[in-house]
């Protein structure tokens, strides 16, 4: 079963800092170099300046640590004084314009072996990213932002006693962030109030959400501290992760899809990608006054659809085709019909061939009208729009031990950096 705790997180000390809008920052590996400059003019405290630092080369991780410590001694981030689980809202208007809360915790979760039946993965992750994240876990021994995980509560057991804190509490921190969601923090310290979260988690699967880096590196990096400590270590504070969890009933967990888009192909040519996609697909044009669903967010009649130039393309799965398919074949029933499987190995991989090359070729947008917006200037060759992954679907491939292909799905809001700070080094009893 998971292994949660509360803990003394390390924060922006309000009396020294002020507001804290200023000093967090979105997770690093959605920040573009245009962010990041804006994110550092903010504030000399800004977080990004240790999470995902301006610096060049291998120093600039102990530059990363020796800047946290300083804060730490001048007063701008404190130790919480009592161990606590952290309450958080994130109040926002979902892609299709309603308005939505979701409601989650966060606290640190035992770390434990993909396979183990508790802890479940269901995307795969890129090398470099978990060399980075290593490198500055080593050099800080900090935690600066969760793992985002759900679990299923359907009996709202859970969600009741985070709404007693929301009903009952006067919040830490409330701001609004730039992806427009309003983030409300509470601090919970009372033992009684957090025994009873920590014991109505009792028994459930977790399943992440996004941070697959982030979790894969903290468990590497335990197994790392366990080498050298030995029995020693067994319990040490390595040995858990800073986690976010939210119940996959939340009404306001949210999936986006994360649209791919293709660039610098060999010789592209509109006509030669439809003669190539017709070996897998039905295609049908798409009317440019038609479009906008696409654009907009609808498309639920079409799952997979292209745009080259202005012209967009609804694709359609040719059975046969599906069912010749040997990469999808050899995948795990929980795959096999999933759009980002097919896109990725009937589009994607249809055009070019190579995984070493892809990387070389594709990015990810979750707009879609800055996704359009790119191959109308002939910034991008081609875009591949999606539907999203549902929850459900999700947990099915992860509690069958499956993991999709990279980017498959993108959980909005994401999760803000540097509200509340795991440290190693803390003594959370």
């Amino acid at each position: 079963m998971a292994d949660i705790k509360p803990f003394r997180a390390l924060r922006y000390h309000r009396p020294k800092v002020g507001g804290i809008y200023s000093l967090v920052a979105p997770p690093y590996d959605v920040i573009t170099p245009e962010e990041r400059e804006e994110l550092y003019a903010r504030s000399e405290f800004n977080i990004v300046r240790v999470d995902y630092s301006k610096d060049e080369g291998e120093g600039k991780y102990a530059a990363a640590a020796a800047l946290l410590e300083s804060w730490e001694r001048d007063g701008v981030m404190v130790v919480e004084s009592k161990p606590a689980v952290y309450v958080v809202e994130d109040y926002f208007i979902d892609w299709e314009g309603y308005r939505r809360i979701r409601r989650g915790f966060i606290a640190v979760v035992k770390l434990e072996e993909f396979g183990g039946g508790v802890v479940f993965p269901h995307e795969k992750t890129f090398p470099k990213h978990k060399k980075d994240r290593m490198a500055l876990l080593k050099a800080t021994g900090t935690q600066f932002n969760p793992v985002f995980s759900f679990y299923s509560d359907t009996k709202n057991k859970v969600g009741s006693l985070l709404k007693e804190v929301v009903d009952r509490r006067l919040p830490d921190w409330n701001f609004r962030h730039d992806d427009g969601a309003t983030r409300t923090l509470w601090t919970v310290t009372d033992q009684k109030s957090v025994e009873n979260i920590v014991e109505a988690m009792k028994g459930r699967e977790i399943y992440i959400a996004d941070g697959h880096h982030r979790y894969e590196t903290a468990l590497e990096y335990s197994k790392m501290k366990n080498a050298e400590l030995g029995a020693e270590g067994a319990d040490g504070p390595h040995n858990y992760v800073l986690m976010y969890l939210v119940s996959a009933q939340d009404e306001g967990l949210s999936i986006l899809a994360a649209h791919r888009m293709l660039r610098n192909l060999p010789g592209f040519d509109e006509k030669k990608v439809l003669d190539k996609l017709s070996e897998g697909f039905d295609i049908k044009a798409i009317n440019r006054e038609d479009s906008d669903c696409l654009i907009n967010g609808d498309r639920k009649s079409c799952a997979i659809s292209v745009q080259m130039g202005r012209n967009f393309y609804c694709l359609e799965p040719k059975a046969k085709a599906v069912a010749a398919n040997s990469e999808i074949q050899n995948t795990h029933e929980t795959l096999r019909n999933l759009n980002v499987t097919i896109c990725q190995e009937m589009v994607i991989h249809a055009l070019v061939e190579s995984n070493e090359d892809l990387l070389n070729h594709i990015s990810y947008e979750i707009d879609p009208t800055k996704v359009c917006a790119a191959v109308e200037s002939g910034e991008q060759d081609i875009a591949v729009y999606l539907s999203p992954v549902g929850i459900d679907a999700l947990e099915k491939v992860a509690r069958a031990h499956q993991v999709m292909p990279q980017k498959s799905t993108y959980f909005f809001p994401k999760l803000i950096t540097g509200l509340v700070n795991y440290k190693h080094s803390v003594d959370n009893k």
